[in-house]
């Protein structure tokens, strides 16, 4: 089984919210919401990470410039913004999903998420990162 279905099988079997697979093992699995799961992967285990391949329920722009920064290879995932879309084409990280939106809304449905609103406009990923660790208080 290729790194991606499994990835992708671990996530919806499993009900979790992220799951990254390297090299036939999955490295990290999470059931937490938002972008804190993929943002601590990413600070923490980089090395674990690099060249694996992600499943998450959701990915905006934030979370797809934080897999530029992990150096992942392709991404499934439930739910993709329109900028996430961009940011992996033109990294040149494949991806699959099962619904396209214009942006990530916010849990409530009221606005856009405020992470997605944080990254709609940077380019950086390193301001990114400071400006994620701000939000979640790390």
């Amino acid at each position: 089984m290729k790194d991606i279905e499994l990835a992708k099988k671990h996530l919806l079997e499993n009900n979790l919210s992220l799951v990254i697979v390297k090299d036939g093992k999955v490295v990290v699995e999470k059931n937490e919401r938002g972008i804190k799961p993929l943002f601590m992967a990413v600070l923490e285990k980089k090395d674990t990470i690099d060249g694996g391949v992600l499943a998450d329920k959701v990915i905006g722009k934030a979370a797809a410039m934080l897999s530029v920064k992990a150096n992942l290879k392709c991404i499934y995932t439930k739910m993709i913004s329109e900028n996430a879309i961009e940011v992996l084409k033109d990294n040149n990280i494949s991806f699959e999903y099962d619904l396209k939106v214009p942006y990530i809304m916010n849990r409530t449905k009221t606005d856009s998420c405020p992470v997605e609103k944080m990254a709609k406009d940077e380019e950086n990923v390193e301001h990114l990162i400071k400006k994620i660790k701000n939000f979640l208080k790390i």
